[in-house]
């Protein structure tokens, strides 16, 4: 009698493993909110809906957890990432014209100075006039903005979102949240739960579905304005 793995060999346990689905699927209810916005805390990855599509969240100024999300998706380093905020004020303090951490007028020279308070105010009306919503502007970044976000550009890109899970989720994160679309690089964006399931169903992420009967809004498009 021939031997069960003669022309092939059984599956080890190592390799059943790394086919194992670990990633969890999550109702968008307060209590599980309340969970995903402590595994951002903690460094680890979230998947939300957007008004546009799902991203794949992490805690923006954790660069150990914005590595996490360049592994899960396979992209390359030189892809930066857009930073998700719900409050203005949260924006404006990643830019460095319109932070805090300006240096005083003493010590930056005639024009700098001129340069820096046309930038933050355009930076002020941008982001009153258009957040929440789909546009996402980049400008200059403050020094302790991660590098790793902005592929060493020194330009970090952020949009305020304006779907109510996403909103949510943010605000009881109580932290800026760094968030491509969740898939593997290169492959379609997700609009579903079961979307991002599919194809980062080996991640270990959690995947908020809201369960109200209704899609991501697919149809509105990400806009991009850069400050130069």
């Amino acid at each position: 009698m021939s031997s069960a793995t003669e022309g092939g060999s059984l599956p080890t346990a190592l390799s059943m493993q790394s086919n194992e689905k670990i990633a969890r699927h999550v109702p968008a209810t307060r209590q599980s909110l309340e969970q995903c916005g402590e595994r951002l805390r903690d460094g680890k990855l979230v998947s939300f809906p957007t008004e546009t599509v799902y991203g794949l969240g992490c805690h923006a100024l954790d660069p150990v957890a914005v590595q996490k999300v360049f592994n899960a998706k396979e992209r390359p380093l030189s892809d930066p990432l857009i930073v998700h905020v719900t409050d203005e004020l949260d924006a404006l303090n990643l830019w460095c014209a319109s932070s805090d951490h300006i240096n005083s007028s003493v010590n930056q020279p005639a024009g700098r100075e001129s340069r820096n308070s046309i930038e933050s105010q355009a930076l002020r009306v941008l982001v009153k006039t258009f957040f929440p919503g789909p546009l996402t502007i980049v400008a200059r970044a403050r020094q302790d903005v991660p590098q790793i976000i902005m592929a060493n550009t020194g330009y970090v890109a952020c949009r305020s979102p304006s779907h109510p899970v996403a909103r949510a989720l943010i605000a009881t994160a109580g932290v800026p949240i760094a968030a491509p679309s969740a898939n593997k690089f290169g492959h379609v964006s997700p609009t579903l739960a079961s979307h991002v399931l599919d194809d980062l169903g080996l991640e270990d992420v959690w995947v908020v579905d809201p369960s109200l009967g209704n899609d991501v809004d697919t149809q509105v498009q990400d806009s991009v304005c850069k400050s130069v």
